[in-house]
């Protein structure tokens, strides 16, 4: 259902990718004798900026094409194809310079400063290929340990500090709740999608619950949408899809808006009183946002997720809004963007905390 790069906290992508510099014009990229002696120019005069510009990947990366929400450093050497099998930068004639080998990295939500680049560059001396490989060093930092967590208005700084807080404010039930819902600009296989969003968690066990009723199985978790009219006040719930919660669908848009509709959550299976066991629970937490084309004579298919820090917006954001803003991203494209409010309610044994 997710590709690595949507449930990884870090990942890393690197090789020759086959990205050429192209400085456009009437210019053929591989063939022609002015484009090749105008790109080693530039390599001459040590003109990394405009060689940078020039860059296929960097404009991909812009525009979304490919490897979306990747980051990469600038190339700041010469490039690395397509050279003679010595030491040191010879370019072969027929072929044009280019940065091919890369190295990119993409964070999830809220992690994005926990990794630093140190260092990236060509490593000259290497000489059996008609690439010279690129190296990069970087510093990651691990996610806070469970005993180390956002309680509201307090940080509580280890598990003893929570268990002080047994008896006065420790929690016992989450909620969230999601709201203001809208996409613009989807894409999906050329069709106007009829789309509903689906909220999918890693771990499962964080918001996925079934129940029973009557011996027909309902599924925890439900979207609320609420009408005003002239003569009444109605309320519709959505059931959820395989145990998760989801919204309501709306039909043949490229700009779905679902105005007036919340999705309201509750963390399922917090271990009351035992302040260990809840840190954990939601350590390293992640929330999908799953945008879902409704296959009314099919099946439901993905057409793009939108990975959110779950452990960051619990731990950091009582009784606050979350704005979300994001590309929903498939196969390292991005398929539209989503944005929406995300409101966090933690109870204690005295009501809100």
């Amino acid at each position: 259902m997710y590709d690595a790069s949507i449930t990884s906290h870090h990942m890393f992508v690197c090789g020759d990718l086959n990205f050429r510099v192209n400085l456009g014009g009437k210019w053929d990229a591989e063939k022609s004798y002015l484009h090749k002696s105008n790109v080693k120019k530039l390599t001459d005069d040590k003109d990394w900026d405009t060689l940078n510009e020039k860059d296929e990947l960097r404009r991909a990366l812009e525009q979304g094409h490919c490897l979306a929400g990747f980051n990469t450093l600038p190339c700041m050497f010469p490039p690395t194809f397509k050279v003679e099998r010595k030491k040191g930068i010879v370019y072969q004639e027929k072929r044009s310079p280019s940065y091919t080998d890369r190295i990119l990295w993409k964070s999830a939500h809220g992690l994005g400063g926990n990794v630093v680049p140190l260092a990236y560059e060509p490593v000259l001396s290497f000489s059996t290929s008609d690439h010279k490989p690129v190296r990069g060093a970087f510093s990651i930092t691990p996610n806070a340990p469970p005993d180390r967590l956002l309680c509201g208005r307090r940080r509580c700084s280890t598990r003893d500090s929570i268990r002080t807080m047994r008896n006065s404010m420790f929690y016992r039930d989450v909620h969230f709740m999601m709201s203001n819902m809208k996409i613009t600009g989807l894409r999906f296989k050329g069709q106007t999608p009829d789309t509903y969003i689906l909220l999918v968690t890693d771990p499962p066990e964080v918001l996925k619950q079934e129940k029973q009723n009557n011996g027909v199985k309902i599924l925890a978790g439900t979207a609320i949408r609420t009408m005003q009219t002239e003569s009444e006040h109605e309320s519709t719930k959505y059931r959820t899809w395989k145990g998760w919660p989801r919204s309501s669908t709306i039909e043949n848009t490229n700009h779905p808006d679902w105005e007036g509709e919340a999705i309201k959550c509750a963390i399922q299976n917090l271990p009351e009183d035992d302040p260990d066991q809840v840190a954990k629970k939601i350590s390293g937490a992640m929330l999908y946002i799953t945008i879902m084309n409704d296959g009314i004579t099919s099946a439901d298919t993905v057409i793009g997720t939108v990975a959110v820090n779950l452990e960051k917006i619990l731990s950091e954001n009582f009784m606050q809004g979350t704005g979300v803003f994001e590309p929903i991203l498939r196969d390292g494209k991005s398929k539209g963007m989503f944005e929406c409010s995300i409101n966090v309610v933690w109870m204690s044994r005295r009501g809100l905390c």
